[in-house]
């Protein structure tokens, strides 16, 4: 259920439709709490949106999650960026 959660948000994501990605992440929020990646996913849809502080904040869950990445937010978001770390 999680994955198809995930594949519908990169759909969505894929074709712009923003505010559907959060709502299939959100629904990964609660079927899977523990799961770091749809932080790091959210974070991503968040930019996208130009939602700046809060993809940090994601990201800030993200990385206290366990994540051994290591990422912070620089530069305009555009169709198909990827935070790089």
């Amino acid at each position: 259920m999680v994955a198809a959660h995930l594949a519908l948000e990169r759909i969505y994501t894929a074709t712009g439709r923003y505010s559907q990605s959060v709502a299939e992440l959100e629904g990964v929020f609660k079927l899977a709490p523990t799961n770091p990646t749809p932080h790091y996913r959210m974070a991503m849809v968040l930019r996208k949106m130009g939602k700046r502080e809060q993809a940090q904040q994601e990201l800030a869950i993200f990385a206290s999650m366990g994540s051994k990445v290591s990422v912070k937010l620089t530069g305009s978001a555009t169709a198909g960026d990827e935070v790089k770390p």
